[in-house]
């Protein structure tokens, strides 16, 4: 499933070399796309998908804040409406800001940029009227119930003792025989603007290239 969802990801990432002997408008080129009424409806539909088998948010709602998953679907939905087409760094910036500032909590998978890179590729399909990884995504949300890969999380309170300085408060990790996470076995292909490079702390990943969710919440 994860080999297969890569490969939908590096199919449709639109090309950037243009036809020989043609001009590039740079500037039309960088220019935001913007989904009709009607593809914007089909978009909503495949986000929402994404955002209930995002492994992390489900632990924070759980565990931290039960409106979290709300909230966030809420700020996109929004977001989308008033902007258009967003790129994967700024959605990765929001998420990390979205579970840091507000909830205390540190996503340390990596999943905010790949649940950036998946919105952003899905948008740019809808706009034009391919629903692929919306249908996608919408059939693996039965699969995902049923694993109950959330469930198989623990959620752990950090010591007492720890200094207040120091990523405290929750880590979430899967068992040993089950992988949980969000996240592709590789990396998608880059989007149409270039997103920053950016570190992450070490993770687990299973043989079936699932990535456990490892997340912290720092003491006020």
């Amino acid at each position: 499933t994860v080999s297969v969802l890569y490969w939908l990801i590096s199919c449709v990432s639109p090309s950037m070399a243009a036809p020989d002997g043609q001009n590039v408008d740079v500037d039309a080129m960088m220019q935001r796309m913007r989904a009709t009424e009607e593809q914007l409806a089909v978009f909503f539909s495949g986000m929402d998908a994404v955002l209930q088998q995002w492994t992390a948010l489900n632990l924070v709602t759980s565990n931290c804040d039960a409106t979290a998953a709300t909230e966030i679907r809420n700020m996109l939905r929004a977001w989308y409406i008033r902007e258009g087409e967003l790129y994967s760094d700024e959605l990765e910036d929001e998420f990390e800001k979205f579970f840091l500032e507000a909830r205390f909590a540190a996503i340390e998978d990596g999943s905010p940029k790949e649940v950036g890179d998946a919105l952003h590729q899905m948008y740019v399909q809808c706009c034009h009227n391919d629903d692929t990884l919306v249908k996608f995504f919408q059939g693996t949300l039965d699969a995902y119930r049923r694993s109950g890969v959330a469930e198989s999380c623990t959620f752990q309170k950090a010591d007492d003792e720890a200094d207040s300085d120091d990523d405290a408060g929750a880590v979430a990790a899967a068992d040993d025989d089950d992988d949980a996470g969000y996240a592709y076995d590789e990396e998608p292909a880059q989007p149409q603007r270039q997103n920053k490079s950016r570190g992450k702390n070490a993770y687990t990943t299973g043989a079936d290239g699932w990535k456990t969710v490892n997340t912290s919440k720092k003491r006020r």
